[in-house]
């Protein structure tokens, strides 16, 4: 009887999350697509054609706003609000989202070897050290006490790079790590400052940046859909285009840096406008970064949909810096791409459209 209950519980939260996301994506997109011009009638007709056999019937405001960003409304181009709504609870189970997304296990999920250092963590209000061993407040402010910076971080619900910063460690005592404590719920934790190759390091010194890379998962398979690497605003340390920056365009093929960038407002610009002198060049290492992608997603297997950050280290070892199972938006890549699914949407969108049986809630 509970376990039957609990079922019933878990559908109509997914059924609510389902409809606020909608809600939700359908109002941005609206406001967004303020001021764009209407879509021809008959863009308009092979949109709502291609989608008709699937029985959806997709809002026009996301291929206003690709229109006036330069695109062809092609019908192939995935509406927020489809993505959103149906494709990422299709293969991302809810339930375990909250746990899996805790940075403070992302070593344990993914491996040390692929992650950033951690040297004091706080998992629930319990203090602990790297290798998640209990401590005190004072000697978690030991551990820090070398002279180093260091990075802080919250470890829950801290998309788009909010309230990370950078600290030092010798002022890091007994009192601030218990500020932390209480000013980040219970759950944060201290990483060495991570040293990213210098390819990386010269588009700004202050940031980490990172490319992300979206891969699918299905039929024990996984496909990288697109790529783009995010650069942070001088003096930032984080890299989000959320906190200012922007992301440019990556090749998935060859690691090749495009030509156009995207803001926070998806408003494009070209290389020369955003003041970036790096077309052509290619990330240093690129196959072995989508390699890692490719190995790491079956240990995520509850999650079909992964939108990676993956950076360099200074010896070019591709390394997760985190990576977003829900709500992750595709927009910005299609306005690089068009088509997130490419030339594989016959493959691949039904699959995408159909509920995994499996997912739990």
């Amino acid at each position: 009887m509970k376990d039957k209950f609990f079922s019933v519980l878990y559908s109509l939260y997914l059924s609510i999350y389902r409809f606020v996301m909608r809600q939700i994506y359908i109002r941005i997109d609206r406001d967004r697509a303020k001021g764009c011009a209407p879509i021809k009638p008959e863009d308009k007709r092979a949109i709502y054609d291609y989608w008709k056999r699937y029985g959806l019937k997709p809002k026009l405001d996301d291929y206003r706003l690709y229109a006036d960003r330069g695109l062809k409304p092609e019908p192939g181009l995935i509406s927020t609000e489809i993505w959103t709504e149906i494709i990422e609870p299709n293969h991302n189970s809810l339930k375990y989202c909250g746990a899996f997304t805790d940075k403070n296990y992302f070593d344990l999920v993914l491996g040390r070897e692929n992650t950033p250092d951690t040297v004091v963590r706080c998992i629930s209000g319990s203090l602990l050290d790297g290798d998640y061993r209990p401590v005190t407040a004072q000697q978690a402010a030991d551990l820090l006490a070398d002279g180093t910076d260091y990075i802080l971080k919250p470890t829950i619900e801290s998309g788009g790079g909010r309230d990370v910063s950078k600290v030092e460690g010798a002022c890091m005592d007994a009192d601030q790590i218990e500020r932390a404590r209480a000013d980040f719920g219970g759950n944060f934790c201290v990483q060495e400052i991570f040293k990213q190759h210098k390819f990386l390091q010269s588009f700004n010194p202050t940031s980490v940046q990172s490319v992300r890379v979206v891969s699918v998962f299905l039929d024990g398979k996984v496909d990288i859909l697109c790529a783009s690497m995010r650069m942070g605003k001088a003096g930032s340390v984080v890299d989000n285009f959320v906190s200012g920056g922007y992301a440019v365009s990556i090749d998935v093929e060859t690691g090749t840096i495009g030509g156009k960038l995207v803001d926070h407002d998806m408003k494009v610009y070209t290389a020369q406008e955003a003041g970036m002198k790096r077309s052509g060049e290619r990330i240093p290492f690129w196959e072995d970064a989508k390699q890692l992608v490719c190995d790491l997603h079956p240990r995520l297997a509850h999650f079909g949909i992964i939108s990676w950050d993956v950076t360099l280290d200074e010896t070019g070892t591709p390394k997760i810096i985190e990576y977003n199972l829900i709500d992750s938006l595709i927009d910005w890549h299609q306005i690089f791409i068009g088509p997130i699914l490419g030339d594989k949407d016959v493959e691949l969108l039904p699959k995408l459209l159909k509920k995994n049986p499996y997912i739990q809630v």
